[in-house]
């Protein structure tokens, strides 16, 4: 009788030296563990950060691109090899603005336009400059040393390529020591060995492109070649989105480390986080005293329940079987509440509900669905689904729901009333289990207000569809008079919005200036009339938009290769809100009534100057 009392205190006693090893032994794996999930977060911010960094240096050279400075570059360039002044102080607030260091205008072959800074053209740079113009996108060239052992970073974006004009790059230059490197020297958590390298590779070994922790100043400078940096290496594929796993291996310093590397998004650059393994096990020995002391106080409490556990068996024991008594009968009543509460629900329901065993045959249903049967619930009991489906006959019920499908759907039909009538409903069906038997639990809805409503909808909405094909055939018939107007009008007309580019024109103004109607819209003045005519018209446009209020005035138009005067009349276009949409005018060539009051105003002087020697030699 005492080695069985005594049996289970000593498995248990076993049982905590068991744990107690074991935990330490555990502790140490999930130190590891936890090291490694820390080194994966910290590399992944990190690759985060970077690829932030980058993305947002891509998206300012991408700016640049496409905005209106890039055409303003390249048509200054196609006219003469300097650039104004205007231009480079855009550049040099672009460059000022977004943190880049310096900015260099370039040509395909590496020939230096404008600089803000005085550098030579690497050689792998006119490689990168070259293959960015090829490929027509922005490429990031770097981290590198020049010549004189500067640190560079370099996003190369092509400038659009126009005719008349020679391929162009600019050259945003921005410090990796400016953001870059202060990025991963950064450690998150306080360690005194953890470190962040960033390397890339060339043929077999990697080159630091950051400065190591341990060896200053090692940024493009120190060739690493080490088994764990291969590891890393090879766990990546290309375009990895996750890190590799971790690696514990020797370091450039020879020091036992464990590692995780991730390759940042669009780039060649391998990131990694390595922190050094006696570092990490120095933090594991805490941990295992007070596992120990636990383990030791468990035994003695262990040894101490022991004793007091036999004198409360008995009353426990009672206890129990007086609560699972009151626990049963607390669940009885709670049941017996609970089917009442659902059988009122159901009952105050305004959909009706069926319930069908597997044979089709209704075995509950509530009085809404009896109203829409018109019989009462004691004939509802009973029927089976076909007798009520006007649509579906027995053996198409049986063929399709025999057996009853898991997944609950939802179908229209038509039901049956007893006196023969049918109506529209809609049915949700689904499989319940009762108990340890199936039935399909069906929820039915009269939808005749529904189907009428829809069919409403339908004719409305086939008649606003007439409605909207005659509208749109008057409109297209006003548009093609209006077009058949301003095009038989001999006098320039034209329509712009407040950036100058014209959004309507006339036959007689593609006339004048020699091309199709349609390949003038988009346009701007700067496109089509020489530039110092081009800047009058634009100036003319800003004076309407800034008094808001119609000008007429004389301007000098170019009608093939001669110079015309002609009357514009330039108003503002306003919203109901009074914000200025653009400018509508017209011109029209008044050179001959300028030429014929001219030649008047002479005749008139030559009159009265006759009329005057007449009167001075005429005798008194």
């Amino acid at each position: 009788m005492r080695f069985t009392q005594l049996l289970p205190l000593a498995l248990l006693i076993a049982a905590i030296v068991t744990l107690t090893a074991g935990g330490i032994a555990i502790n140490f794996n999930h130190q590891k563990e936890s090291e490694a999930a820390r080194l994966n977060s910290i590399v992944e911010s990190k690759a985060r950060q970077i690829a932030d960094w980058l993305n947002e240096r891509r998206g300012d050279a991408r700016f640049i691109q496409e905005s209106y400075l890039a055409t303003e570059i390249g048509s200054n360039i196609a006219k003469t090899p300097v650039l104004n002044s205007n231009l480079i102080a855009l550049l040099k607030a672009f460059a000022r603005d977004n943190a880049f260091q310096s900015i260099r205008l370039l040509t395909a072959q590496g020939e230096s336009i404008w600089s803000s800074v005085n550098l030579p053209v690497d050689t792998q740079l006119l490689t990168a400059i070259q293959e960015c113009i090829e490929e027509q996108r922005i490429r990031i060239y770097g981290p590198y040393r020049d010549a004189q052992g500067n640190l560079h970073l370099d996003f190369i974006t092509p400038l659009p390529i126009r005719e008349q004009q020679p391929n162009l790059v600019i050259v945003l230059h921005s410090n990796p020591v400016a953001y870059l490197y202060p990025t991963l020297q950064n450690w998150p958590v306080p360690s005194a060995t953890g470190e962040i390298l960033l390397v890339r590779r060339e043929g077999n070994e990697f080159i630091a492109l950051n400065n190591l922790h341990h060896q200053p100043d090692s940024a493009l400078t120190l060739n690493l070649s080490s088994t764990l940096l291969n590891f890393v290496a090879a766990q990546i594929p290309i375009a990895a989105q996750l890190p590799s796993n971790a690696i514990e291996g020797i370091d450039y310093r020879g020091k036992s480390v464990m590692s995780v590397g991730l390759m940042v998004p669009d780039t060649d650059w391998l990131l990694i986080a390595k922190r050094d393994l006696s570092e990490i096990d120095s933090e594991v020995i805490s941990n295992v005293i007070w596992i120990s002391l636990v383990g030791l106080l468990a035994l003695l409490m262990t040894v101490t329940g022991a004793f007091l556990l036999r004198q409360r068996e008995q009353l426990e024991i009672a206890e129990s079987v007086h609560d699972a008594q009151l626990a049963r009968l607390k669940v009885l009543n709670l049941l017996a509440d609970e089917i009442a509460q659902r059988r009122a629900l159901i009952e105050q329901s305004r959909d009706g509900i069926l319930v069908f065993d597997m044979d089709h045959r209704v075995i509950e249903g509530n009085q809404r669905m009896a109203d829409m049967l018109g019989c009462t619930t004691q004939e509802l009991i009973g029927m089976r689904s076909w007798e009520m489906d006007a649509v579906m006959s027995e053996e198409m019920i049986r063929e399709n729901f025999n057996p009853f499908p898991h997944h609950g759907f939802v179908f229209e039909t038509r039901h049956r009333r007893c006196d023969g009538s049918e109506y529209p409903v809609e049915v949700s069906a689904s499989s319940v289990l009762w108990g340890e038997q199936n039935f399909v639990l069906c929820i039915c809805r009269d939808i005749t207000e529904r189907k009428q409503i829809e069919l409403q909808l339908a004719q409305e909405r086939a008649h606003l569809e007439d409605r909207v094909n005659e509208r749109t055939a008057e409109l297209h018939q006003q548009s093609q008079e209006l077009r058949a107007i301003i095009d038989n009008i001999p006098h320039m007309i034209w329509l712009k919005d407040v950036k100058g580019r014209f959004l309507v024109v006339n036959q007689t103004m593609a006339n004048v200036v020699g091309g199709a109607v349609q390949d003038l819209l988009g346009q701007t003045d700067f496109d089509l009339w020489p530039m110092e005519l081009a800047k009058r018209y634009r100036a003319d446009d800003r004076a309407v938009i800034a008094i808001r209020q119609q000008m007429t005035l004389d301007e000098p138009i170019l009608h093939g290769t001669e110079i015309v005067i002609s009357e514009t009349f330039k108003a503002p276009v306003l919203d109901a809100a009074g914000n200025v949409l653009g400018t509508v005018g017209f011109s029209r060539d008044v050179s001959a009534a300028k030429e014929l009051e001219r030649v008047r105003e002479q005749a008139r002087e030559a009159a009265e100057s006759a009329n005057r020697a007449k009167s001075a030699f005429s005798p008194i």
